[in-house]
């Protein structure tokens, strides 16, 4: 997500000496920025709206970072869209981008993806370099503007090679997977990824312990343990996560689920899904801590709120049993369907249940039998049964005696002995129907 361009105190300084050619502590714009710096956003207003009235560009970008976060003024987007306008007008690049964000997300002014585009561009060939980047993704992915994969990739190279580090990883990502027409190279994917790393980009760092010529994501690998634990302790979720896994699992690390925990919530408190599924799935059996179906379900909720499909359907059957919550079939039907629109099986058969009992639903045999055949086919064994018994009645559909069969001796091959005898009687009585059933008669 592109977001705005805010005031950044070290490269300030160095553009005011550059804007003014003199030592940048001596000039009002100087002094607002140290107050700036301390959070006397008063004095910074006081300081900067007198050379922003007289038509200082750096003054004007500044105002309007103050009014769009509401810094010593009461926040107002339309006059930090007023302030960038002039800075942008006369070529300021961070203003032009700020006025890109403004119309792109409909801030301060009428949502315009065309006007947001344009100030990006007029941004990036100002050489300023988000702007670049903002323009360079608008031409791979063909928003707003016509796609050129071939100039959106040279725009992204001068961004890179300008030192944007979310710029720096798109190359890497560029090389590792041989988008945009580049050529896979992973040495020069490791290589931009480094770059991006040295600056702080800590998904850069991270792929630098999962993507490398030798070992990708190879967690068992002294290497790439060490990036992915640098990553992990400077807040990275996927490291965090990853490096739950590796405490886990006793991958090159001395297992030690504690600390495994430790990461997993970490991870999860930044909203990694998978993380909130560990844990979820930890509480709920006792794995590691001490069993808590009621924190099983606050886990796997984060979760599955997020679309992880095991944890809609780990909540439907919470829901359905009254394990930490109370029962509640309209929910547990609700979160079983969301898992079953994902493919999930069990939750399929499941949902085919609801349906045909009409607990949580409204009764609708034809959507119980499109749910338990949808589940044989991925061949969930207990809807395949379920599947054979509406087709051999014609429940929810038309009568399909050989359907019937086909599935009824699959789960007559199938392991669980009891469904199995179960399949090899029905399919016994379908044959014995079919042999008494009287022929037409013959003319």
């Amino acid at each position: 997500m592109i977001a705005f361009s805010r005031l950044r105190v070290a490269v300030l300084f160095l553009l005011i000496a550059m804007h003014t050619g003199v030592t940048a502590a001596v000039t009002p714009l100087a002094d607002g920025v140290a107050a700036y710096e301390v959070q006397d956003y008063a004095k910074a207003l006081r300081l900067w709206q007198p050379l922003a009235d007289k038509g200082d560009t750096e003054a004007q970008y500044n105002l309007g970072v103050l009014y769009a976060h509401g810094e010593g003024v009461p926040a107002d987007a339309k006059k930090a869209v007023d302030w960038y306008r002039k800075a942008a007008a006369q070529g300021h690049g961070r203003a032009q981008f700020n006025l890109g964000v403004a119309y792109r997300n409909g801030e301060g002014v009428a949502k315009s993806e065309a006007e947001a585009i344009a100030w990006f561009k007029r941004s990036a060939e100002g050489g300023y370099l988000e702007g670049q980047y903002a323009y360079a993704l608008s031409l791979l992915g063909g928003v707003g503007v016509g796609q050129d994969e071939k100039a959106g990739m040279g725009l992204l190279r001068k961004a890179a090679d300008g030192g944007y580090p979310p710029a720096q990883h798109l190359m890497g990502r560029a090389y590792q997977s041989g988008y945009a027409g580049m050529v896979k190279d992973l040495s020069e994917a490791v290589r931009w990824y480094g770059l991006a790393a040295k600056q702080g980009d800590l998904e850069s760092l991270y792929m630098l312990g999962v993507l490398n010529p030798a070992r990708n994501h190879n967690l068992d690998d002294p290497e790439s343990a060490k990036w992915i634990m640098q990553a992990a302790e400077m807040g990275y979720p996927q490291a965090q996560y990853d490096l739950g896994y590796m405490y886990a699992n006793g991958k090159n690390v001395a297992k030690d689920t504690s600390r495994a925990m430790d990461w997993y919530r970490k991870a999860a408190a930044q909203g990694h899904m998978e993380a909130q599924y560990a844990l979820g799935y930890a509480y709920e059996n006792g794995a590691d801590v001490d069993k808590s179906y009621a924190d099983a379900a606050a886990w796997y909720e984060k979760a599955a709120s997020q679309g992880h499909m095991s944890a809609q359907a780990q909540l439907g059957l919470l829901y359905s049993g009254g394990l930490g919550v109370p029962v509640d079939m309209a929910k547990a039907a609700a979160w079983y369907e969301k898992a079953a629109a994902q493919g999930h099986l069990f939750a399929q058969y499941r949902v085919g249940g609801f349906y045909m009992s009409g607990q949580g639903v409204a009764k609708d045999e034809a959507k119980a039998a499109a749910w338990y055949c949808k589940a044989a086919e991925g061949g969930e064994r207990a809807a395949q049964f379920a599947c054979a018994e509406m087709l051999k009645d014609g429940r929810g559909g038309a009568k399909n005696v050989e359907a019937a069969l086909k599935w009824y001796r699959l789960v007559a091959a199938g392991a669980d002995a009891s469904q199995a005898e179960s399949a090899r009687r029905a399919i016994a009585a379908l044959q014995d129907q079919k042999q008494k059933k009287p022929a037409g008669n013959v003319k």
